[in-house]
């Protein structure tokens, strides 16, 4: 997730990312009678949030089907980052690349990466 420098909603789109990747209580997540099909609306980000739900959702005597979830999800991730942005991850390596070999300040690569993902988002 990001925000674009020229996004007219810079604070609207810092809550929604907030949102997305916080810790909540369980009892602040209402489900309307749609606790057995919480997958339906995708997996929460956070990871935490994530085994909250399967764990209310399939109750006691299923740690062996949680564990199989979050590992096929993890998988998911990775294959997607590699295969998906595969450009924009191997820019982001090679500037980064710079920065450990003390070719380019800290300050210069996060610019540069923010540059890359901003050429890469407006696309």
């Amino acid at each position: 997730m990001a925000i674009i420098e020229t996004s007219q909603n810079k604070e609207l789109a810092w809550e929604f990312i907030k949102m997305q990747i916080e810790e909540f209580e369980l009892s602040d997540y209402e489900f309307d009678g749609m606790e057995q099909d919480f997958f339906h609306g995708g997996i929460p980000v956070n990871k935490n949030n994530s085994r909250k739900l399967m764990e209310m959702t399939y109750g006691d005597g299923h740690e062996e089907e949680i564990k199989a979830i979050e590992d096929w999800t993890s998988q998911m991730n990775r294959h997607a980052m590699m295969t998906e942005n595969s450009d924009l991850s191997y820019a982001i390596y090679h500037i980064c690349e710079e920065y450990y070999t003390d070719l380019i300040s800290a300050e210069e690569c996060a610019k540069k990466v923010q540059e890359r993902v901003y050429m890469f988002l407006s696309e």
